[in-house]
């Protein structure tokens, strides 16, 4: 049998999580990687699964414009990531309202503060293998 745990967080906590993991990825060399899987695979990563994933899609029209976009640019491709991943979660959480959850937990303050309830520790190691 299987069990659905939902964990979700205040919607302005989660958007300022989204923008600091996409400057963290920006910061990783995010641009880089896909000037690099560009030249590696050609025009057959931009239509592949990965190519168009929130992000990538936009990166590599953003590259095509220009190799190496300016800080305006950098900024407004930064907002516009973090609108689509932001539409995402909105379509996700559309969906998982019609989901039956066994758990669900508030993430807002983070997910090694969430205090899991002694039940929910209790069903865990009843059904751990």
């Amino acid at each position: 049998s299987s069990y659905v745990i939902r964990v979700d967080c205040d919607d302005n906590v989660l958007r300022g999580r989204i923008a600091s993991r996409i400057d963290a990825m920006f910061a990783s060399g995010w641009l880089a990687e896909v000037k690099s899987l560009q030249q590696q695979f050609g025009v057959e990563f931009a239509l592949s699964q990965a190519g168009k994933a929130i992000g990538y899609r936009e990166i590599i029209a953003a590259l095509a414009q220009r190799e190496t976009p300016d800080e305006q640019q950098l900024g407004e491709l930064k907002a516009r990531i973090a609108t689509l991943t932001w539409q995402y979660v909105r379509r996700q959480r559309t969906w998982n309202a019609k989901e039956r959850f066994d758990w669900e937990f508030d993430s807002t303050g983070g997910i090694a503060k969430i205090q899991f309830p002694a039940s929910f520790l209790g069903f865990l190691d009843r059904h751990h293998t």
